[in-house]
């Protein structure tokens, strides 16, 4: 008796075509469904590779370079603003800049104004133009100046010391 009142209470369902608009129907929500599926795989594999894009870069990281994404900081006049010149709190600076320093005297000196200075040489071109002193000492003139300008390591004071014993012979 109670499975007869349960099916007496479900109609029954003939056997034929369903109407089109139920099709039309089951269709719409499967493109649907379809479409939306599609777009959450789409954004979520945009959205990994941007984290492994990430992670790369933070991984390989210099340790004095700065990497930043420019869309999550708007105030870029803070990053483009200058840092205060260290030279002017400390005159004497270290062998480095020393170096720097007399390298750049000795070149003012020997073409006896800035103005003069080819703009578009090198120092290794600079120094073979015209001198008093050997190739060797040129070369090592050059190469210390070139330590003390683009080394990760600093130059040290007998680096300095031979910097101006090579200055005094080319002169």
């Amino acid at each position: 008796m109670g499975q007869g009142a349960a099916q007496e209470a479900i109609p029954a369902m003939e056997a034929g075509e369903a109407s089109s608009l139920a099709l039309l129907l089951e269709k719409l929500i499967i493109a649907g469904t379809g479409i939306v599926l599609a777009a959450a795989a789409v954004y979520f594999a945009a959205r990994f590779l941007y984290r492994m894009y990430q992670r790369f870069y933070e991984q390989h990281k210099e340790p004095d370079d700065e990497s930043e994404f420019i869309w999550k900081n708007t105030d870029l006049r803070e990053k483009t603003a200058r840092k205060p010149n260290k030279q002017l709190l400390f005159p004497f600076g270290n062998p480095s800049q020393k170096i720097r320093r007399m390298y750049k005297k000795s070149i003012v000196d020997r073409f006896h104004a800035r103005e003069n200075i080819p703009a578009e040489m090198t120092p290794m071109e600079l120094e073979f133009q015209e001198s008093v002193c050997s190739d060797s000492e040129k070369l090592n003139k050059v190469l210390l100046y070139e330590k003390a300008r683009y080394s990760q390591h600093p130059c040290d004071k007998k680096e300095v010391e031979q910097m101006k014993q090579y200055i005094k012979s080319g002169h």
